[in-house]
């Protein structure tokens, strides 16, 4: 098992990324953790008041798709983590740059493996 310390998709690491928490924000909450029944780290930084519930739900959405979807889901998931950092239109349409640009990439290799040449 990867430590979350050294897990680029880990809730704390995504969090530091969005700018929301701090290292020394994590390096305590990791501490409190082994003491903890209820060890869950988003929950843990809401209830300090150091991170909001909407943070935590994109920290973990980014979180699903960077573990689910290989490359491609972890480029989109760091598109939403800017989004959500600098709420800005330009932002959103960065993102969907990057997504007709993955689609064209997935669309392209598979017709390169449909013809033998991948």
């Amino acid at each position: 098992m990867v430590d979350p310390k050294d897990d680029p998709t880990s809730i704390g690491n995504i969090l530091l990324s969005m700018g929301v928490v701090t290292r020394e924000q994590l390096i305590a909450i990791r501490e409190e953790q082994a003491m903890e029944e209820d060890r869950r780290m988003g929950m843990m930084l809401v209830r300090k008041g150091w991170c909001t519930e909407e943070q935590l739900d994109v920290a973990l959405a980014a979180q699903k798709t960077m573990r689910t979807k290989g490359k491609v889901g972890q480029a989109l998931a760091l598109a939403d983590i800017a989004i959500a950092q600098k709420r800005s239109p330009a932002a959103a349409q960065r993102r969907e740059r990057i997504i007709v640009k993955a689609a064209q990439a997935v669309e392209v290799c598979a017709l390169r493996a449909k013809n033998g040449r991948a």
